[in-house]
């Protein structure tokens, strides 16, 4: 946006606001209103710092413009006070626009150029261009290409495929300087590592084919060493193998006969050399190096040319060419001349180079323009240059006449082209200035914005101070610290701002209408010189919903059943559960109910408001739900405090539940120890006849006494009860067994109640007092008398053969007895079952040898009587007079094989 600001006296100025965008390259610039009344500049001039001057070269000025406007891309005009886009004439083909628009350049190398609007592009990798040719080429054969330019490999590299990188020779190959890519190793050398520069010879007696990389042993064989040959690395292709046994003019190849000598060369000694540069050999034979003719003036001649030279090698512009001149460039047309034309024979065919231009060493014509900021009388050696404070708008400037004036608002140091304008935070009132030194410090309290200023463009801004040499009215540097303000605009130094008012805020930079000081926030207060709205904040437990304060004391105090926070607009949170809240809280859990009460509800607002902690429960500090009392444990008073108030459950009770008020009874038949969850069932040898048994009076005092039944715990009294011991058995009590004893084998006890095993009683003589199971069949009573008979079979297998054919076998003796009426069957012991001569039996109700269990029955075993002596003396029938002698019992069957 521009502004166009009119004075009093009718001058103007013109003005850019910070941020507008630059005029497109080629477009119109703005047109002053033709309503003010000013000049205006005039078609080939435009209108800038209350003056119209010149169209600059590579530009346009259609007049009535305030910035000419730059020629288009592929476009040059050398010349100023051009008014119309016509007089910017396209680029010579092949070339394209300089930058400034004034003339035309080549492409640079390196890069393909878009002759039609002046774009540069960078050549890909693996392609290149020369200076002056606008498409990328594809990279040479023996170079890489990066960044647009060619370059050849190190020795012991080449090429890739793409041309892009060198790479290291493979073993077996080597590169040099003069390759252009990797040679394989010649016989008689090896080649072992990667990247090698030259061939290694192999040693003698030693040899290698071609491509190795290693060299093999000889082995004192000539055969193996026979193809090994020395590389030979330059080799005149006309020298002869015999150098003298040709005559002049002719040589001889190898293994040829002499021949004549080729065009371009002579020919001495059998060998053919190339006529030296600056002649030439037109005919052949020729015998020695004068017969090569002298090169023509406006030629050269080249080593070996065998022939006049024709337009190919003509000398080239800018240098001429005398007799026997041997390169093209070798004398150059001096620094001032200039060669029009090719073929030149003399340095008098240099013409004078034209006045504004300039002619270095080897210039063809018309010379190059003299650049800008500097001018080129006729024939001068090189540029001079514009004497300080002076600058020239366009090249070709021919004289220090054509050296203008630098204009007010710049410096021109010498040999400027442009004049360089006045940096931001100064400007400059006079013309002809020639350093930036002469461009003045920006007054106090005025900034200077722009470039190119020939005076203060803006005012200091409100809230900013402006120090000399500023270039910004609101450089944040520059700005009144936090906590001060300022309306003024033409404030120097920071000092100056004012002290900001109370019930408001100062950020930093404030003052003016488009930034006053800040209306403090509600929940704080503003003293003077306050630097934000919430830097003072109301202290916790207050609070304030009105903006604008001034002073801490303006806060109110925080409700009652409410907690204010620091800095609150509003009452932060009502009270928590478990607390209440006084007018002026600060926290929610500021006041914690006391131990021993609590709350379950939220914004109590006095101490009154907590409750007390009922039974079986207690309330520590701050509690907003009663914790019960643990298992095993009660309480039956209210305002319990802590865990430790829960008191345990008392032995002889139980306290199963939590928050349990009264512990209940174990009652008859159970006891429990002291912080009990259940009672126990009582334990044997005890009882528990109380409801209320504690472990410790079951074990000390309700012990079972000697001589009752206490195998199970019981619920009253064993003396109560009538449990005495039962016949058969001694109870020594509950302190000692629990279980009632059986007497012992060989006594007896018929009365119950029994404490020790001394009252059993003694078996009588004559009885027998055993049994095998006491606990099942205790001995009560003794039982009757028993005659032992010991009687033996003789076995038919150990009486003898003779018998055994006659005498029928008797049972085996492992064959069981026949039971008696509710008995066992009998036995033989094992360790006597295989006796020769006699057996004994194990009858269940028999005695010593015989095993009875219990008491036998009242029809025993009956006495045996007349027993014969003769009988059992001789053993008549096999035992069989004492088997006759035995009577069974009564149930067994009388035809018993046993008797």
């Amino acid at each position: 946006m521009y502004l166009l600001c009119v004075s009093a006296s009718g001058t103007f100025m013109l003005l850019m606001q910070p941020g507008d965008a630059l005029v497109p390259e080629g477009s119109g610039d703005l047109i002053l209103s033709e309503e003010v009344d000013f000049g205006v500049c005039p078609e080939g001039r435009y209108f800038t710092q209350q003056l119209c001057l010149d169209c600059p070269s590579g530009h346009f000025c259609a007049g009535k413009v305030s910035a000419p406007n730059r020629c288009p891309a592929g476009t040059f005009n050398l010349y100023t006070g051009k008014s119309s886009i016509s007089d910017c004439k396209p680029c010579f083909p092949g070339l394209i626009s300089s930058e400034d628009r004034v003339d035309c350049r080549l492409c640079p190398a390196g890069f393909s150029c878009d002759a039609a609007n002046g774009t540069l592009y960078l050549c890909p990798a693996g392609q290149h261009s020369p200076e002056g040719v606008l498409q990328c080429l594809t990279c040479p054969f023996d170079s890489v290409c990066t960044f647009g330019l060619p370059y050849k490999c190190e020795p012991g590299k080449e090429p890739n495929v793409d041309h892009t990188e060198c790479i290291h020779c493979f073993p077996g190959f080597y590169s040099t300087v003069c390759t252009a890519h990797c040679l394989q190793c010649p016989a008689g050398s090896y080649c072992p590592d990667s990247g090698m520069a030259q061939p290694l010879p192999c040693p003698p007696g030693w040899s290698s084919i071609p491509g190795q990389t290693s060299c093999l042993s000889c082995n004192d064989t000539p055969l193996l060493c026979g193809g090994a040959v020395a590389p030979r690395w330059n080799q005149s292709v006309h020298r002869s193998g015999q150098p003298n046994s040709c005559r002049p003019g002719t040589y001889k190849p190898a293994k040829e006969d002499c021949i004549v000598c080729p065009k371009g060369h002579y020919c001495v000694g059998g060998m053919a050399v190339p006529c030296p540069a600056g002649t030439y050999g037109p005919k052949e034979g020729l015998q020695r190096m004068t017969d090569c003719a002298i090169c023509p003036a406006g030629f050269y001649c080249l080593e070996g040319s065998s022939q006049r030279p024709t337009s190919q090698f003509m000398c080239p512009q800018g240098y001429y060419c005398e007799e026997g001149t041997a390169t093209p460039h070798g004398s150059p047309c001096p620094a001032g001349t200039s060669g029009e034309q090719l073929g030149q024979t003399s340095r008098a065919a240099c013409k004078r180079c034209k006045e504004g231009r300039f002619c270095p060493a080897g210039s063809s014509s018309p010379g190059l323009p003299c650049a800008r900021g500097r001018f080129c009388p006729a024939g001068t050696l090189k540029e001079v240059t514009c004497p300080s404070g002076t600058f020239t708008p366009h090249q070709g400037a021919i004289s220090v006449k054509d050296c203008l004036k630098c204009p007010a608002g710049f410096f021109c140091p010498e040999g400027t082209s442009d004049p360089v304008p006045c940096p931001p935070g100064s400007f400059n009132p006079l013309e002809g200035q020639d350093e930036v030194a002469d461009c003045r410090e920006c007054y106090a309290g005025k900034a200077c914005t722009q470039i190119a200023l020939r005076a203060p463009d803006v005012d200091c801004m409100p809230g900013f101070v402006c120090p000399p040499g500023s270039s910004k009215p609101n450089a944040p540097v520059n700005a009144c610290p936090p906590g001060t303000f300022s309306n003024r605009i033409n404030l120097t130094d920071r000092s100056h701002c004012q002290l900001c008012p109370a019930q408001y805020a100062c950020l930093r930079g404030t003052g003016g209408i488009q930034r006053p000081p800040v209306l403090c926030f509600a929940g704080h207060y503003c003293p003077p010189g306050t630097m934000f709205p919430t830097q003072y904040k109301c202290p916790v437990g207050t609070w304030s919903s009105q903006s604008g304060l001034e002073a801490e004391t303006e806060c109110q105090l925080c409700p009652r059943g409410w907690y204010c926070l620091a800095g609150s607009a509003t009452p932060a949170g009502r009270c928590n559960s478990g607390h209440y809240c006084p007018e002026g809280t600060a926290y929610g859990t500021q006041y914690p109910c006391p131990a021993g009460t609590y709350s379950i509800q939220m914004g109590n607002r006095y101490r009154e408001d907590c409750l007390i902690c009922p039974e079986g429960s207690f309330c520590q500090l701050g509690t907003s739900k009663p914790s019960p009392c643990h298992p095993s444990s009660f309480r039956h008073l209210k305002g319990g405090r802590k865990l430790e108030d829960c008191s345990p459950c008392p032995a002889g009770y139980f306290c199963p539940y939590s928050a349990t008020i009264n512990p209940r009874v174990c009652g008859a038949g159970s006891y429990s120890d002291e912080g009990s969850a259940e009672c126990s069932p009582c334990l044997q040898g005890h009882y528990c006849s109380n409801d209320t048994t504690s472990k410790e009076a079951m074990l000390s005092v309700m012990v079972c006494p000697p001589g009752f039944l206490c195998s199970q715990g019981l619920a009253r009294d064993p003396q109560r009860s009538a449990t005495l011991c039962p016949r058969g058995f001694y109870c020594p009590g509950g302190g000692i067994d629990p279980n009632p004893i059986p007497c012992p084998n060989g006594t007896y006890s018929a009365s119950p109640g029994l404490r020790i095993a001394s009252q059993c009683v003694q078996c009588p003589e004559g009885k027998y007092c055993y049994t095998e199971r006491p606990q099942e069949q205790p001995i009560t009573r003794p039982g009757k008398k028993l005659v032992l008979i010991v009687f033996c079979f003789i076995w038919d297998r150990v009486a003898g053969a003779a018998d055994s054919a006659e005498t029928p076998r008797r049972p085996s003796p492992q064959t069981p007895l026949p039971a008696p009426p509710g008995g066992a069957q009998g036995v033989p012991r094992p360790a006597e079952r295989h006796s020769p001569s006699s057996v004994s039996w194990a009858v269940p109700w028999a005695s010593s040898r015989w095993d009875v269990p219990g008491t036998p029955p009242e029809e025993g075993v009956q006495e045996a009587s007349g027993i014969d002596a003769q009988a059992t003396s001789t053993g008549s029938s096999r035992c069989g007079g004492a088997a006759a002698l035995l009577r069974a019992p009564p149930g067994w069957p009388s035809s018993s094989p046993y008797l």
